[in-house]
């Protein structure tokens, strides 16, 4: 039923546009009865509107229970609201494109700052629910990779023990093998240098004599000579490679005697000698060498050997890798972590009892000084309580003498105590403890929690502002008051009350009836038990209560 309203009011204010249309192209002024009428139609649409929301809305109110509803609840909550406010202010651009106006007194659907919070929680709450995720995922993947890394570690040791082996296993093979030749049999390592350079010498001999053995007979082949000369050629390069067989074996050996620990020099170590091998195998192809390689059994081991480090090289740069991305991985955790820890995500876990204190709090905690801590200490306990004298007058309106109520509380308690306790020593009276009481009392413009005598010290001019009676009675001529005095109070007390004695302190206490600022307690009162009641209220200014006062009322300023 609402979808029809909604339809017969949209086509009324259709009717509505097209008639303020053709009135502004003919140029007449549309009637203010219809621009009237199209705003009502517009607002009934509204509210139309404003009720499918409301409706809809309503179980999405209260925050969800979990973290993972509660974003559901936000997503499709901020989804609705958006959906109204484009339905409002397409509504309102109607209007306005039609009339000129905008429509007023239309109900409002949710302030920006509202929708902005909404959209802030969200977002915290999709971007913890999401880093806690990948976290798990990192964490997952950082312990498999510690398990493999593990894995590869132990291989690593087991290499290590194994290059042990090979170094000797190496020698020990290269040994056997060149001590068959005669050559090799008697060497020792100290002799190896020193021999090295003569093979080398011999070498650099038979090159040259092979060299010019081959121009010899290339040049008599040139001439015509019928002569074979080949076994010449043949006997040379024999005799050469003998020696550069002996220098690049005698090389192999001084690198064999060289023991290594680490992998890479081992490595490397195999990639010199199986760099020689390579020559000597290029040299023997050249030279057409096809004996049998006395460095054959040797070469296997080598081989064998350089397989174990290519696997032993495979699980170092295993090692590494998964160090580094460890690394990488623990870094992102990290910063994940701390995304996770910030203010405004913690704040939220606390509303859903996910974690028990801020971390903040903790530091700020952890910051105060002792200075700050040894300060607040536990007031003293008061084991006797006197309920007749006021201790200290709290929430009271700025224009109040405080001296002044505290001067009369404590006349009452004195009388109180000549009443209850007449065979005890005589407190001092009330005219004495007044006048001590008002001469070392300033009244200041800005009233604190704190006694009269502790306000002396400050100098500001009394609100109440009394006129000054220059007229002194009963006061011996050396005690008149100073022409420096300018603040001098005059005050009236109760015509029960016994005089003021005078005091050095200029205070004129007069016994009159006017303007007496709380209602005198008489003796009968006391005498019969009847206290004041100091927590009756003062209505409309004045105290309606005859046995009873209280502070009065004033307006705040």
């Amino acid at each position: 039923m609402e979808g029809n309203s909604v339809a017969v009011f949209e086509n009324l204010c259709k009717i509505f546009e097209m008639r303020i249309k053709l009135d502004r192209e003919k140029g007449i002024e549309t009637p203010d009865d219809v621009i009237s009428n199209y705003e009502k139609y517009s607002k009934k649409i509204d509210l139309i509107y404003n009720d499918e929301f409301r409706q809809t809305v309503k179980p999405l109110i209260a925050p969800a229970k979990t973290l993972d509803g509660e974003r559901s609840r936000l997503k499709r909550l901020i989804s609705l609201l958006e959906e109204r406010l484009s339905k409002r202010e397409e509504l309102e651009d109607k209007f306005y494109v039609a009339t000129g106006m905008t429509i007023r007194g239309l109900q409002p659907v949710v302030s920006e700052d509202e929708l902005n919070e909404k959209k802030k929680r969200l977002d915290l709450i999709c971007k913890y629910l999401d880093t806690t995720k990948e976290i798990k995922a990192l964490r997952e993947s950082v312990d498999e990779m510690k398990k493999t890394l593990s894995e590869e570690e132990a291989k690593k040791e087991e290499y290590a023990t194994k290059n042990e082996i090979i170094e000797d296993e190496l020698l020990e093979t290269f040994l056997g093998v060149i001590k068959e030749d005669d050559f090799y049999r008697e060497l020792v390592a100290e002799d190896l240098e020193r021999t090295l350079e003569e093979v080398i010498d011999k070498v650099t001999e038979t090159k040259e004599t092979l060299e010019v053995t081959r121009e010899s007979v290339n040049s008599l082949l040139t001439n015509g000579s019928n002569d074979d000369y080949s076994s010449y050629v043949e006997e040379a390069e024999r005799t050469y490679y003998v020696w550069k067989n002996r220098e690049l074996t005698l090389k192999i050996y001084k690198i064999l005697i060289q023991k290594k620990e680490s992998f890479n020099e081992i490595y490397h170590k195999r990639e010199e000698i199986y760099s020689i091998f390579e020559e000597r195998k290029n040299l023997r192809a050249n030279l057409k060498i096809v004996s049998i390689d006395e460095l054959l059994e040797f070469e296997k081991v080598l081989l064998e050997e350089k397989t174990v480090l290519e696997n032993e090289k495979t699980v170092l740069e295993n090692i590494a890798n998964y160090t580094n991305r460890i690394k990488f991985k623990e870094e992102k955790l990290e910063e994940l972590e701390e995304v996770n820890n910030s203010v405004e995500i913690l704040a939220i876990l606390r509303e859903y009892g996910l974690i028990e204190t801020y971390d903040v709090e903790e530091k700020q905690i952890e910051t105060i000084p002792d200075e700050q801590t040894s300060i607040q200490e536990e007031p003293p306990i008061i084991e006797v309580i006197d309920p007749y004298r006021i201790i200290a007058i709290k929430d009271y309106p700025i224009t109040l003498n405080i001296g002044l109520a505290k001067a009369k509380g404590e006349s009452i308690r004195d009388k109180v105590n000549k009443k209850l306790n007449p065979e005890k020593t005589k407190e001092p009276t009330f005219s004495e403890d007044f006048a001590s009481l008002i001469s070392s009392y300033q009244p200041a413009t800005e009233i604190k929690d704190e006694s009269p005598n502790d306000m002396s010290d400050k100098d500001s001019t009394p609100v109440w502002d009394l006129p000054i009676d220059t007229t002194i009675s009963n006061v011996p001529e050396k005690e008149l008051p100073s022409p420096a005095m300018t603040n001098e109070v005059k005050i009236d007390i109760a015509p029960h009350m016994e005089p003021a004695e005078t005091t050095d302190n200029n205070i004129n206490i007069t016994s009159n009836n006017s303007s007496t600022f709380w209602v005198p307690v008489s003796d009968s009162k006391i005498e019969a038990g009847n206290f004041p009641n100091l927590d009756i209220p003062v209505e409309n200014n004045l105290n309606k209560g005859k046995d009873n006062f209280g502070f009065p009322e004033f307006p705040e300023v």
